[in-house]
C-alpha cells in the first residue's frame, strides 16, 4: 500500500526539467504567446490616469520620494518600494506604474505555465495560463495601479508553492519557498492564509500526516504578520466607517458567504457587471436561494472530489476558496465583495476549466473544435478586458461607470461629486452629494464635498454649516477643519482660522502646506515668533516650498533691520 501510494504521489509531478535550458527550448514559443496575449489585452490601459487611491498614494503624495514611504524599521513595504523607485526614475507617469503591474501580471502567467507544466500533461498549463492572462476579472488588480498589490502577493504565493513542490526533490527549494512566502507577507497580511493551501495540497496527496511539520514554519511566519493586524482591528473598523461608509462591523455569514462566492463565480463564467464598489446588499428570496444553491454545489463538488479520489480537482477547488477566507469572515474588515480579492484564487477555477478542455482536446474528433473554440474564447475575454480597462481612464469615467452597475454606492456618488467639482459642473456636483447624503446621512465626506461646492459658489454660510456637520460626524476629517479655517481667514477672523488650522496640524503634523498656512495666519495676528517657527517647519518638511522660503527671508530681513527679542527666542 505504501509503495503504491508513493508511486501515485510521484505521478503528481510529471515533468521536472533536468536543466532550464532544455525547458526554455521547448517552452519559449508558449511564453512568447502568453506575453503577446497580455500585451494586446492591456496595452490600451497605459494612457489611463491616476484614479481612486492612486491619487493620494502617488500623484498627491508629498512623501513619494522619501525612504519612509517603504521603510519603517524593521518593516519593509515592497509595494511602496516599487512606487518609490518608479517615481525616482520616471516621475509621476501613470503609464510606467501601470506598466509595472502588467509586467507582474505577465510574470504571474509565466509562473502558472511553469508550475502546471510540472503537474499535468500538455496543453493544460497553457490553457490555464492563457485564461489568467486575458480574463477581465483580473483587470482591477492590473489596470488599477493601487490594485497591483494583489497581483504581487498572489504571484509570490504561487512562487512559494512552486518551490514547495520542488523541495520534494531538493531541500534547498524549501528555504526558497519560505523566503517567497515572506515576501508575499510583506506585500500584504492577506497572504497569511497560504499555509492552508499547503495543508490542502498535502491532504490531496494523502501525505498530511507525514508532511504536516513542513507547514509549521509557514504558519509561524503568517502568525507574526497577522497578529499585529488583529490587534489593530479597531483602527481598521474606524477607518472603514469614516472613509468608506461602513455601516456595520459584523456580517451575517449565512448571507455574506453564499452571495460573495456566487458573485465571484458569476463574474468568472459570465464576465459582465464589473464594478469598483459592489454595493448591492438587498436580495430577493429567489436570488438568495439560487446563490445558496451555487455555494452548496461548489461545496458538494469539493467533498465529492476528495472522497472519489479526484484529489487534483479537490486541491484546485480549495485553491479558489482559501484566498477568499480573510474577506468571508463575519468581521467586516473589508468590502464584502471586490474583484481584486479573487485575483489569487481565480487560478483554481481556471485550472479546472483547463483540465476539462485538455481532456476534450485529446479526443481526435474534438481536438480542432476545442482549439478553435478556445481561441475564440480568448478573443472574447480579451476584448471584454480591454473594454473594462477603459473604465479606469480617469476619475470621472470610473465613478460614472461604477454607478451604472452599483447605483446605490454611497462612495461612488461622493467621488463622482468631487469629479464634477473639478470639472466645474456645480449643479451636478450638488446632485451627487445630495444623493450620497440621502443614501447615508451619517457619512461625513458628502457634507465636506457639499461645503467645497458652496465655497466655489460664494455661499460661505452654507459652506460653514456643511463643514461643521461633517466634523460632527467625523471629528478626524481634517479637510473640513481646513475648509473652516480658510473661510475664517477670508472673512478676516484670523484667530478662528488659527484654531482650525491648529486642529488640522494636530491630525496631520507632517503636512508642510498646513504649516505654511498657519505661519501666514500668525503673521496676520502679528505673532512673528510662531510664524517663524511654522515656516521653518514647513521648509524642513518640504525644502522646495518656495513661498515659505520667501516669507521666511522677509521676516529674517525685517528682524535684522529692526532687532527685537521675539517671543520664544527669549525663552530659549
Amino acid at each position: 500500500m505504501k509503495q503504491g501510494a508513493q508511486r501515485k504521489d510521484e505521478r503528481l509531478i510529471l515533468n521536472i526539467p533536468e536543466n532550464f535550458t532544455e525547458w526554455w527550448k521547448n517552452s519559449w514559443g508558449f511564453l512568447a504567446l502568453l506575453a503577446l496575449l497580455v500585451f494586446i489585452t492591456y496595452v490600451n490601459s497605459l494612457p489611463n490616469g491616476f484614479v481612486s487611491d492612486d491619487v493620494t498614494a502617488i500623484r498627491d503624495n508629498p512623501g513619494i520620494n522619501k525612504t519612509s514611504l517603504f521603510w519603517s524599521p524593521p518593516i519593509l513595504s515592497p509595494n511602496s518600494l516599487i512606487l518609490f523607485i518608479v517615481h525616482k526614475f520616471f516621475g509621476p507617469d501613470p503609464a510606467i506604474y501601470r506598466g509595472v503591474n502588467i509586467l507582474f501580471h505577465l510574470g504571474y502567467s509565466w509562473v502558472i505555465y511553469f508550475l502546471l507544466g510540472l503537474l499535468f500533461r500538455p496543453p493544460t498549463a497553457f490553457f490555464a495560463a492563457a485564461l489568467f492572462a486575458v480574463h477581465p476579472i483580473l483587470s482591477e488588480s492590473v489596470t488599477w495601479i493601487s490594485g497591483g498589490n494583489y497581483t504581487q502577493y498572489g504571484l509570490f504565493m504561487l512562487v512559494s508553492f512552486l518551490f514547495y513542490i520542488l523541495s520534494e526533490r531538493k531541500k534547498k527549494y524549501y528555504y526558497l519557498s519560505l523566503a517567497s512566502f515572506f515576501v508575499a507577507l510583506l506585500f500584504t497580511e492577506r497572504a497569511f492564509i497560504f499555509p492552508l493551501i499547503l495543508l490542502s495540497w498535502e491532504l490531496a496527496r494523502g501525505r498530511l500526516l507525514c508532511n504536516w511539520k513542513k507547514t509549521v514554519p509557514f504558519f509561524l511566519l503568517g502568525g507574526l504578520k497577522v497578529i499585529p493586524s488583529l490587534l489593530s482591528i479597531n483602527k481598521r473598523f474606524e477607518n472603514l466607517t469614516t472613509e468608506y461608509a461602513l455601516k456595520s462591523r459584523i456580517e451575517n455569514p449565512l448571507l455574506q458567504i453564499p452571495i460573495a462566492v456566487s458573485v465571484y463565480l458569476q463574474l468568472i463564467f459570465y464576465p459582465t457587471g464589473f464594478t469598483f464598489f459592489h454595493s448591492k446588499t438587498a436580495y430577493t428570496y429567489f436570488e438568495y436561494g439560487w446563490r445558496s444553491a451555487v455555494l452548496m454545489l461548489y461545496l458538494g463538488m469539493l467533498v465529492y472530489a476528495y472522497f472519489s479520489r479526484r484529489r487534483m480537482a479537490f486541491f484546485w477547488l480549495c485553491y479558489f476558496i482559501i484566498p477568499l477566507l480573510p474577506t468571508l469572515t463575519p468581521l467586516r474588515v473589508a468590502s464584502h465583495i471586490a474583484e481584486r480579492y479573487v485575483s489569487a484564487g481565480v487560478l483554481g477555477i481556471f485550472v479546472l476549466v483547463a483540465l476539462g478542455l485538455a481532456k476534450l482536446s485529446r479526443m481526435k474528433r474534438l481536438k480542432p473544435a476545442v482549439y478553435a473554440g478556445f481561441a475564440l474564447l480568448l478573443l472574447g475575454l480579451s476584448i471584454r478586458t480591454m473594454i473594462r480597462n477603459t473604465d479606469w481612464k480617469d476619475e470621472h469615467t470610473l465613478w460614472a461607470q461604477t454607478l451604472k452597475v452599483s447605483p446605490n454606492s454611497v462612495n461612488a456618488h461622493n467621488n463622482l461629486c468631487a469629479s464634477y467639482v473639478q470639472k466645474g459642473e456645480m449643479d451636478k456636483a450638488i446632485q451627487e452629494a445630495t444623493t450620497a447624503i440621502n443614501l447615508m446621512p451619517t457619512y461625513a465626506h458628502p457634507y465636506n464635498n457639499l461645503a467645497i461646492i458652496y465655497v466655489r459658489m460664494g455661499r460661505y454660510q452654507e459652506a460653514k454649516e456643511a463643514y461643521l456637520k461633517a466634523v460632527s460626524l467625523n471629528p478626524n476629517l481634517w479637510q473640513s477643519y481646513r475648509g473652516l479655517g480658510e473661510i475664517a481667514f477670508e472673512q478676516g477672523n484670523y484667530a478662528v482660522s488659527r484654531d482650525y488650522f491648529l486642529k488640522v496640524i494636530e491630525l496631520l503634523p507632517q503636512d508642510a502646506e498646513m504649516r505654511y498656512n498657519l505661519g501666514v495666519v500668525y503673521l496676520k495676528l502679528n505673532d512673528k515668533a510662531n510664524a517663524l517657527e511654522e515656516l521653518q517647519k514647513a521648509l524642513e518638511l518640504n525644502p522646495q516650498h518656495e513661498k515659505a522660503r520667501q516669507i521666511l527671508e522677509l521676516i529674517q530681513k525685517d528682524q535684522q533691520s529692526n532687532p527685537v527679542i521675539l517671543k520664544g527666542q527669549a525663552e530659549k
